[in-house]
């Protein structure tokens, strides 16, 4: 698999306008420099554009060439591993002017690696993720990517193994961005959410602010979504955390006191099983109905919510929602307000 020669993009007639531009920014003398005349300076940033337009464009073609790439690898662990090596090659070696053979020394301990079913589907689900984030990049509109996002969330309840660093940690610093040298290209949208098993974050950056403007009418189906999606991610670390415990007490001990640890940090925080079912599945259906008497319905949203106190009584955070509800409603009575339904 050829990857695109990325640390020499620069064309030559791209290269002779840079020349140019630097020798005619050079001042006369070092005694008795000039200002830029106000032609000189139109000149300039006509130049300038044009070399902007240049690097966008082959930015660009970058984009698209690593989206089919990145998605081709995702259904292929043969692929994927062979990606992976070669984009390893050309960053940590050919671009640090490191030999062959201390990169035939890694690629030859990375094989028991590529056997551990967590590093590969976690691989696999990053590329398939910076394949999506790629097209999102190009994208006019968003409702063409939309469908991407949604099959992918999907996807993720098909995993059968838990996820590794490639899957919890931002796709933007991956050894397969950096290849591409898309880094510039995919920090442009910064409410685009860059980790790959960040459910949470994929929705509250990308699919609910989106259904919120321009398809309120889809809004609670989306939320319906969410909460089915973090649930079965739930059920899914309970289901593996079960497996995995056997052995002695001690070494049950052990292993939960670890998986505890793992999912009160990053993306799994909150996913805990006790941890969801008393304070983020409430916190959840909660934020549902504050966007469905925000969006939606007004009216058939007070009175869930009203019952929704009621039913959680208890809770430690109903005082803080009463409140929140309290002001919500003190706001339907200000001038300019409209109902939503």
């Amino acid at each position: 698999m050829k990857l695109p020669v990325c640390s020499s993009f620069v064309s030559a007639p791209l290269s002779a306008m840079i020349l140019f531009l630097a020798i005619a920014l050079q001042p006369a003398s070092t005694t008795n420099a000039a200002d830029l005349s106000p032609e000189q300076v139109t000149a300039i940033r006509a130049q300038l554009k044009t070399l902007q337009d240049t690097l966008d464009g082959k930015a660009s073609d970058r984009n698209r060439s690593a989206w089919s790439v990145f998605m081709s690898a995702s259904q292929d662990p043969k692929a994927a591993v062979t990606l992976y090596e070669n984009c390893t090659r050309i960053v940590d070696y050919e671009r640090e002017g490191r030999s062959d053979a201390e990169f035939r020394d890694w690629q030859s301990k990375q094989r028991d690696r590529y056997k551990n079913d967590s590093f590969m589907q976690s691989m696999m689900l990053q590329l398939r993720w910076l394949a999506i984030s790629c097209k999102a990049a190009e994208a006019e509109k968003f409702e063409t990517v939309l469908p991407d996002v949604l099959s992918y969330l999907d996807s993720l309840s098909a995993l059968t193994e838990m996820p590794a660093g490639a899957a919890l940690n931002s796709a933007n610093g991956s050894i397969f961005v950096r290849a591409y040298e898309l880094e510039r290209m995919l920090s442009k949208n910064e409410n685009w959410e860059t980790v790959p098993y960040n459910i949470k974050g994929i929705y509250e950056k990308i699919i609910l602010p989106y259904m919120r403007e321009e398809k309120p009418e889809q809004l609670m189906n989306a939320w319906d979504k969410r909460i089915s999606h973090q649930t079965r991610l739930v059920e899914f670390i309970k289901a593996k955390q079960d497996d995995e415990v056997k052995g002695g007490r001690d070494e049950k001990r052990e292993i939960m006191d670890r998986q505890r640890r793992e999912t009160s940090q990053g993306v799994l925080r909150g996913h805990d099983e006790e941890d969801f079912v008393t304070k983020t599945l409430p916190r959840l259906k909660w934020d549902r109905l504050i966007d469905k008497f925000s969006y939606v319905d007004n009216v058939s949203a007070a009175q869930e919510m009203l019952a929704f106190l009621n039913e959680n009584i208890t809770n430690t955070m109903t005082i803080d929602w009463l409140t929140q509800f309290q002001n919500m409603v003190s706001e339907t009575q200000s001038p300019g307000f409209q109902e939503s339904n």
